[in-house]
């Protein structure tokens, strides 16, 4: 679960405050969100986002396109495998990373939007634990590329 309070100082800029927690048996951690939002990415022209966990930048030019950079920090939550899972049984994964990544977004109406782009995520590190919480083990992966093809509709 997560809350956030935004606080608006003009039409332009804004303030975003808040955090969040993951509760499972290897570790209860919260996190902060701290965002500084100039713009709406839905206007036209630059609009950006600092902070934690997400910096964005957006450059919209005109109300079907816009271009985009993110980098995202992974505030690295536990999951919960399955009771069959081929890697641990009813044990847990964390998946930790940073991920960079441009795209294009088309928006062919206010309710649909398609984006078009690629992602490289660096310091990939991957720990898997028993179902009591105790590590079992942790797996550092290479760097890697990928490139991603979605579309949302929003009703």
């Amino acid at each position: 679960p997560f809350a956030t309070l935004t606080y608006a100082t003009d039409d332009e800029l804004s303030f975003t405050f808040g955090g969040g927690a993951s509760f499972s048996k290897p570790k209860n951690s919260l996190f902060p969100i701290l965002q500084a939002n100039f713009k709406n990415e839905s206007q036209e022209g630059l609009s950006f986002s600092l902070g934690f966990p997400v910096n964005k930048l957006t450059y919209r030019f005109n109300e079907y396109v816009a271009a985009s950079t993110e980098f995202d920090f992974n505030y690295s939550p536990y999951y919960l495998l399955s009771d069959d899972s081929a890697y641990v049984p009813k044990g847990y994964i964390q998946d930790r990373s940073n991920e960079i990544q441009g795209y294009l977004t088309i928006n062919p109406t206010q309710n649909f939007a398609i984006k078009a782009g690629a992602a490289y995520t660096i310091n990939r590190k991957l720990k898997f634990y028993f179902d009591d919480g105790d590590e079992l083990a942790s797996f550092k992966l290479d760097n890697s590329l990928k490139f991603f093809l979605n579309g949302t509709a929003s009703f």
